[in-house]
């Protein structure tokens, strides 16, 4: 009855509070420096992110993000990006998700996410928190 019990409470929880084989927590980065820093972890690292305003559709943002795979095995990424005012109210989000499926060591992959905001959502962002999880 236990194991029942506790499976079924496992199965409601949300999959960021799975067990991880890595969790780099929230990373404070300021806008500047949203391009340069790099996460590893479980042999994978994140680096490149970027945002870039889209042409179409009007008030469209790209999420950019790139991972690199070290290890033999496939892995899936998943990278969460959150913008704060100077006050620290939220202006935008996104998620973005990797998968690393080819078996081989040094691969590469990027990812795009496209989401609406307003310029000047995106102009205010002073802070970004940035998250790599990797199940």
């Amino acid at each position: 009855m236990r194991k029942l019990l506790l499976a079924a409470m496992l199965a409601c929880l949300p999959p960021s509070a799975m067990a991880q084989r890595y969790d780099s927590g929230r990373r404070s980065i300021t806008a500047e420096g949203l391009a340069g820093p790099e996460l590893s972890g479980a042999g994978v690292k994140v680096n490149n992110v970027v945002i870039t305003r889209s042409e179409q559709p009007r008030g469209a943002y790209t999420f950019f993000a790139s991972a690199v795979k070290r290890v033999a095995g496939r892995r899936s990424v998943r990278i969460e990006l959150a913008g704060l005012k100077g006050d620290k109210r939220p202006t935008i989000s996104s998620i973005s998700a990797i998968n690393l499926g080819d078996e081989q060591p040094n691969r590469m992959q990027l990812d795009q996410h496209r989401f609406i905001a307003f310029p000047a959502e995106v102009a205010d962002t002073r802070t970004y928190l940035l998250r790599v999880l990797i199940p």
